[in-house]
């Protein structure tokens, strides 16, 4: 990848994580529901990717700004490579499941996105930093805030609603 498409990334991501924060102080529950999706995409990707071309995640470690990521990275992680990214894919499966729940359970979602986004944040521009810290933001921002139903039942609700003319 060139730095220039490098650049086009990573300022797309931030303008991302800059609209799901915006989100969340506007519409709570659409910051929620982006969220949810951010995380089953990345899920998804971290999956498929890690089964067909594990060793991209390699190329991380030229990316932190950390001795002890870069070190862990071409070490242990290259070892384990494919068992550590499903085990990462599957928290963020996690994740997803709780943030679209209720109550309780919506906010420990919003907490594991926080140590998720938290963590990555030495990766760098790989994590595309500072998006993760934004997200971060976001996903504060869903712990502020009491969940008494559902996503689905907060989408079907929209759904349902009758139309203004």
């Amino acid at each position: 990848m060139s730095e220039q498409q490098l650049l086009i990334m990573h300022l797309g991501s931030v303008s991302i994580s800059l609209l799901v924060l915006w989100v969340t102080w506007k519409r709570v529950e659409v910051g929620r529901l982006l969220l949810v999706l951010l995380f089953l995409w990345a899920s998804y990707i971290n999956s498929k990717t890690v089964l067909s071309s594990p060793l991209d995640y390699l190329d991380y470690a030229h990316y932190t700004w950390s001795n002890w990521y870069r070190e862990f990275i071409l070490g242990y992680f290259a070892a384990h490579t494919k068992p550590l990214v499903l085990m990462i894919a599957g928290g963020q499966f996690i994740i997803a499941v709780l943030l679209s729940t209720k109550n309780l359970l919506v906010k420990m979602g919003a907490w594991g996105g926080i140590v998720f986004f938290l963590s990555i944040i030495p990766l760098g521009i790989a994590s595309g930093f500072p998006t993760t810290l934004i997200l971060a933001v976001a996903a504060y921002r869903i712990t502020r805030h009491n969940f008494p139903h559902h996503l689905i039942q907060v989408i079907g609700n929209w759904v349902s609603k009758p139309q203004r003319s």
